[in-house]
């Protein structure tokens, strides 16, 4: 293989059953070719279930391709399902023996590194207990820190910056910083569409397992947004209303005031609505946040005062978002108080993403309860 190309893919498909019974298949990946330089920083950008962590799995061994052709040249670090070579019942310390073991290091080597990854994880206290034992984000932390100091080659990074508090994030973030500027070959998968700008050479839109667009990172996550927008054709279908209230602005929004479409679970969010006023008198404004396939979380509303034609607007202000890792849209309404003529109702608004934490937890919704266990 070409000494300049240490990930090289050819015509990748990979297919996954969803019913043996019927023969039901659907492709996570589907005819991707691709491949990198030496230093080469390639950010991966695409919608959930697009086919980013399908790819990184690939290019780590973990899945084999059902078709095409994978090379990878050096030492690879997967840092995608953090602490998945730990074994429960050991501790912190024998498993990052093992870890090291399984990157191929003698023990002496691994005991030269052993203390550096301590140290970087802040795991000192707690290095000797078995992992089991270990809250969520100990766990990440130590899996992360193991993985930052076995010298690889290729770099597989998948949203893994929400682990630990700031201070670990920040030292994390130089670390990757260190592996730039010592030439070493990262792919990182991520909806922080700031890093795939400010921190790649190139970027990849993946939909539905196809490439949607390769090229600059600023044109690549033009693209992304791109996808969210709701088609022109069915605009007629997307809105009702006879317009005595009209949304004329919706928005998702960070603290500074600023246009923000990718959060984290806990991020403080700002949906703001603004509107244009031709009647006096009370209305409802409304929100309906629903996820990809429809289904309705909740449905914010507001009793507003209108004095006449004028503008106006409103903003729901979520200082700590509930939502687990997805995608939501929102509707945006706007009816009298009787909620039976719609002065606006428009579908589809607008859309943001809530990005994968370190947390584990199923569903839409975070509840904010704490777990009690007498053990």
């Amino acid at each position: 293989m070409n000494e300049a190309h240490p990930v090289k893919l050819t015509d990748v498909s990979i297919r996954f059953f969803l019913d043996r019974k019927r023969d039901e298949m659907f492709y996570a990946l589907k005819n991707l070719s691709m491949q990198l330089e030496e230093g080469e920083i390639l950010g991966l950008v695409g919608r959930n279930g697009a086919g980013k962590s399908t790819l990184l799995k690939i290019i780590a061994g973990i899945y084999q391709p059902t078709s095409g052709q994978v090379q990878v040249k050096g030492r690879v670090a997967p840092l995608l399902e953090l602490g998945s070579s730990f074994i429960p019942n050991l501790s912190g310390y024998d498993n990052i023996f093992f870890t090291g073991g399984l990157f191929g290091f003698s023990r002496s080597q691994i005991a030269a590194k052993a203390s550096q990854i301590i140290e970087f994880s802040g795991m000192e206290r707690f290095i000797h207990l078995p992992v089991k034992n270990y809250s969520t984000g100990m766990f990440a932390r130590l899996s992360f820190s193991t993985m930052l100091f076995f010298d690889p080659d290729i770099v597989l990074i998948d949203e893994v910056f929400a682990v630990g508090d700031e201070d670990f994030q920040k030292k994390s973030m130089n670390r990757i910083f260190d592996f730039k500027k010592a030439r070493k070959t990262i792919i990182i998968a991520t909806h922080n569409l700031g890093l795939i700008e400010s921190f790649c050479d190139r970027a990849i839109v993946l939909e539905k397992g196809e490439p949607f667009y390769a090229g600059s990172p600023h044109d690549a996550t033009a693209r992304y947004r791109a996808l969210f927008e709701p088609p022109q054709e069915n605009a007629d279908k997307q809105r009702w209303g006879n317009g005595d209230i009209e949304i004329t602005r919706v928005a998702t929004l960070d603290r500074d005031g600023r246009d923000k479409r990718v959060f984290t679970r806990d991020d403080y969010i700002e949906i703001r609505l603004e509107f244009t006023k031709r009647i006096p008198g009370k209305f409802i404004l409304g929100l309906a946040i629903k996820t990809q396939n429809g289904f309705l979380v909740t449905g914010p509303n507001r009793l507003m005062e209108s004095d006449g034609n004028g503008t106006g607007s409103a903003s729901l202000v979520i200082p700590r978002l509930p939502l687990n890792e997805g995608e939501f849209s929102l509707d945006a309404t706007a009816y009298d108080t009787e909620l039976v003529t719609a002065y606006d109702h428009i579908v589809d608004a607008h859309s943001f993403v809530v990005r994968k934490s370190t947390m584990s937890d199923l569903g839409f919704v975070a509840l904010p309860g704490q777990w009690k266990v007498d053990a």
